[in-house]
């Protein structure tokens, strides 16, 4: 059986002030997957710490690990944790307007999960979701308990039926995209509404933009088995915005501002030089305006462990939401 992860827990100030804060709000999520499903460390900033404590949550919890603020750099010892293997997952409720977020050991660290394939989650939503999936894999009748049936209205927004994915992956990663699609497209093809940026979506619709040149043997046969898919399908399978580069991050950032809920999967290179990075940040900071809605998850290994757990869950007939 899998142990417990480690979770670094993080929540910009604006997010964990009120009583009824996003950081709250999770917490109300993390109190019965701690306490029923996995007993994880947690590794929290010591004001994130302090607001938990004062909102009564996990008081008598055991597993705390607390550091300092961020000023006397919490943040760098996260990423450097988590660079060792000592951190499992990030949770990072980062407010859209907070300039913390924006400061280079942030970015660091996010850019770390990239590297190192672990999950960064960013939202209420990204971060309930992939606990609750973990939990219904892990104990799927003890889960049953807690959670909505996939027939219970309550769950329906949820559901990839109800909502819209996003699927963008930079030209190094775009042969992995094709592959994720590849072996998960039924869960993919689920979603209500598909949205790609230029040259990822013409892949994904079962053509090769003229700008890849010579494609090789393995993204040309991928490619094919996606044609061969979509063979007497009415429209594209994704809606195709323009490249990365010519603005196609921002329409899709556009578009996420306007559907009731959406999952991005962005399969970021962290090694190469990104001409158009103001516009990735804009895709992803737009994604947490809306923390209770939206996902973003930024790498091939966490999407296919997504893919694992979302198809779980619906095989089980259990919904990743606490019921009321």
């Amino acid at each position: 059986m899998t142990p417990p992860p480690t979770i670094a827990l993080l929540a910009s100030p604006g997010f964990r002030r009120e009583e009824n804060s996003p950081l709250a709000a999770l917490l109300r999520v993390l109190v019965p997957f701690l306490t029923h499903a996995f007993p994880a460390k947690l590794v929290a900033m010591r004001p994130t710490y302090e607001a938990a404590q004062a909102a009564g949550f996990l008081t008598d919890y055991p597993q705390w690990d607390v550091l300092p603020p961020w000023e006397e750099g919490a943040v760098a010892t996260v990423a450097a944790r988590l660079v060792a293997g000592e951190i499992d997952w990030v949770i990072y409720l980062a407010d859209p307007g907070d300039l913390i977020s924006l400061f280079p050991e942030s970015i660091a660290l996010k850019r770390q999960c990239v590297v190192h394939g672990r999950p960064y989650l960013a939202t209420v939503r990204a971060a309930a979701e992939w606990c609750l999936l973990h939990w219904i894999e892990r104990d799927p009748a003890g889960a049953a308990a807690y959670l909505c049936t996939l027939d219970d209205p309550t769950a329906a927004a949820s559901l990839p039926g109800a909502t819209t994915l996003g699927l963008v992956a930079h030209d190094t990663r775009k042969t992995a995209m094709l592959a994720f699609v590849d072996r998960w497209f039924p869960l993919l093809d689920r979603f209500r509404l598909r949205l790609s940026t230029g040259t990822t979506g013409g892949l994904l619709n079962g053509d090769a933009p003229a700008r890849l040149g010579e494609v090789s043997p393995e993204m040309r046969g991928l490619i094919d088995a996606q044609k061969a898919r979509l063979v007497g399908r009415q429209g594209p399978w994704t809606v195709p915005y323009l490249s990365g580069p010519k603005g196609g991050d921002a329409q899709i950032a556009d578009r996420v501002l306007r559907e009731p809920g959406s999952t991005i999967l962005f399969f970021e290179d962290p090694h190469v030089a990104r001409e158009h990075e103001a516009d990735i940040q804009l895709l992803e900071r737009i994604a947490r305006l809306k923390t209770y809605d939206n996902a973003c998850l930024h790498d091939p290994a966490t999407a296919q462990r997504w893919a694992e757990l979302w198809s779980h869950a619906l095989s089980v007939g259990l919904a990743p939401h606490l019921k009321a």
